[in-house]
C-alpha cells in the first residue's frame, strides 16, 4: 500500500484481485438413431471459468510506486543512455491497480450443436455454436486530465498540449495529467465481453484405396469491448474516446480475433500393392486479420499517451487521401467520420501443401514401412504487418491551436496504406520421415 496515492486517488493501490465464484454447470445430450445408425448428434451447454491474467498481476506488482518514468521532447544526445534531467525534466510514478471488488474471473458461455450424417460412404457435419464471455479485464487512466484540453478539427477531444516534432505528435510530458507526481495509472476492471458465432460444415470420404477427400468450412464471428496491445506498451489499452457513454462506446465492435471465414480442402490418391503409392495435396485459407485505420507510431493524436490507439477521421478533404477512398472500400463507407474500429481487413491468406508416401517392402515388422516427404507452403500468399497508418503529420506544416483550444493537426494521407511493412510470409518446410504404419 502507498499512503500517498491513496490520499490523492481515493482508491488503495494493495488490491489483490480475488474471485471465489467456481460453480461451472454442464450439460451434453448425445443422440445416435437412423437406419444403421446413419444420424448422430451432440449438444454441449456449459459455464466455463478462466484464470487471472499472470501478466496484468505482474504489472500491478512491478508499478505499485517503484516505477518512475521520465519523459522529454527533443533530441537525446545520450542516447541509448538515459538524458539528463535538463533534456527530459519530467518525473513521475507509474501505478497499476486492480479496482477494489471490481475483478472477477473471465466467465464464458457456450452452446454448441453438432449433426452428422452417413451415406454411401460419404459422412457430412454441421456446426453451430454460440460463446459468450464476459468479466474481461479493461483498462482506464485515472490520472487522464479531467476535462479535454480542446478539440482538433476533426472533433477529436485532446488531452494536453500537443506537440510536434517533425512528423510526430505527443502531448508535453505531465500536461495530460490530472495530478503532477503520477504517471498513468491503469485501474484494471473487468468490464469487458465477447460474442463469438459459428456456423460449419464438413463432408468427407475415406478409403483404403483410390481417392479420398475432405473439405471443411467454417464461419464465425466475434465482438468485443476489449482493445489490445502487441507491444506490452499499457497505454495502449485505454480507449482512445474515454468520454464515451458505457453502451455506445466506440471500441465496441469488430474483435482483434475476428477470422470471419476458414476453408481447409484435402485430397489423397492412394495405389495398393507391395510398393503402395500415396499422393496428397491439402488447400487452406483464411481471412485476414481486422485492422483501424489510425497513425504512423509516434503520432499521439489525443494526447492520452498511446500512439497506437488513435482512429483516423475518414476525411475526404485530406490531401492525396482520394486515390485510398477509391481503392479501399473500408473507407468508402466511412467518409465524414472516424473509422470504426477494426473497419478495414487484410488480404485474405491462401497457401498448399503437398506430401508423397512410399510403402518399402519390409513386412517382418508387423506393419507397413513408409518412406514420406511433406512440403508445407509450397504456395503461399505474402503476409507480413500492414501499414494501418491512413494519415500521417506533414513535418513541413505545424500544429495551430486558437483561443477557444481548436486545434489544426498538418495531416496528409499515407499513399502507403494497407501495404506491407514487414513480410511475415510463413516459411516453405519440406520434411523427410520413415514411419511405420499398422
Amino acid at each position: 500500500p502507498d499512503t500517498a496515492f491513496g490520499a490523492a486517488f481515493g482508491i488503495r493501490n494493495s488490491s489483490v484481485p480475488h474471485d471465489g465464484h467456481g460453480f461451472g454447470p454442464r450439460l451434453g445430450l448425445l443422440w445416435d438413431g437412423g437406419p444403421a445408425h446413419a444420424w448422430s448428434g451432440s449438444l454441449a451447454l456449459g459455464r466455463y471459468f478462466g484464470q487471472l491474467n499472470p501478466a496484468r498481476f505482474a504489472e500491478a506488482v512491478l508499478n505499485d510506486g517503484g516505477v518512475t518514468v521520465q519523459r522529454g521532447v527533443g533530441s537525446f544526445a545520450t542516447w541509448p543512455a538515459a538524458p539528463d534531467s535538463a533534456t527530459a525534466p519530467y518525473f513521475a510514478r507509474r501505478f497499476t491497480l486492480f479496482t477494489p471488488g471490481g475483478y472477477r474471473d473471465p466467465r464464458t458461455f457456450k452452446a454448441d450443436v453438432q449433426i452428422t450424417h452417413t451415406v454411401s460412404g460419404l459422412h457430412l457435419q454441421v456446426l453451430a455454436g454460440y460463446h459468450h464471455t464476459d468479466f474481461l479485464p479493461r483498462v482506464t487512466d485515472l490520472n487522464l486530465a479531467a476535462a479535454p484540453s480542446g478539440t482538433t478539427q476533426e472533433g477529436r477531444a485532446v488531452y494536453g498540449t500537443l506537440v510536434q516534432q517533425g512528423g510526430l505528435l505527443v502531448a508535453m510530458p505531465g500536461s495530460n495529467r490530472r495530478l503532477p507526481g503520477y504517471d498513468l495509472v491503469s485501474a484494471i476492471a473487468s468490464t469487458g465481453f465477447s460474442n463469438y458465432y459459428q456456423a460449419g460444415f464438413g463432408l468427407s470420404r475415406e478409403t483404403a484405396r483410390g481417392l479420398s477427400f475432405s473439405a471443411e468450412y467454417l464461419w464465425s464471428r466475434t465482438r468485443d469491448n476489449w482493445l489490445q496491445s502487441w507491444n506490452g506498451d499499457p497505454a495502449d489499452l485505454l480507449s482512445p474516446f474515454p468520454q464515451d457513454r458505457p453502451g455506445h462506446e466506440w471500441v465496441e465492435g469488430i474483435s482483434d480475433f475476428d477470422v470471419p471465414h476458414r476453408v481447409t480442402v484435402l485430397a489423397t490418391w492412394r495405389a495398393g500393392g507391395k510398393t503402395p503409392v500415396s499422393v496428397g495435396a491439402r488447400y487452406r485459407f483464411r481471412s485476414g486479420f481486422p485492422f483501424t485505420p489510425g497513425f504512423p507510431a509516434g503520432v499521439d493524436a489525443n494526447g492520452d499517451g498511446s500512439s497506437a490507439n488513435d482512429p483516423a477521421f475518414v476525411d475526404p478533404s485530406i490531401p492525396g487521401i482520394t486515390p485510398l477512398l477509391n481503392t479501399h472500400p473500408c473507407l468508402r463507407d466511412q467518409t465524414g467520420r472516424f473509422a470504426a474500429r477494426n473497419s478495414c481487413r487484410e488480404a485474405g491468406n491462401h497457401a498448399l501443401d503437398v506430401n508423397l508416401t512410399l510403402g518399402l517392402p519390409f513386412h517382418s515388422l508387423g506393419g507397413r514401412l513408409e518412406l514420406r516427404l511433406d512440403v508445407f507452403n509450397l504456395a503461399t500468399t505474402a503476409t507480413g504487418v500492414v501499414d494501418r497508418a491512413l494519415v500521417l503529420v506533414d513535418p513541413a506544416g505545424s500544429v495551430t491551436t486558437d483561443s477557444q483550444g481548436n486545434i489544426t493537426l498538418p495531416l496528409v494521407a499515407n499513399p502507403d496504406f494497407g501495404k506491407l511493412l514487414a513480410r511475415r510470409t510463413p516459411p516453405r518446410i519440406v520434411r523427410f520421415g520413415l514411419q511405420l504404419a499398422y
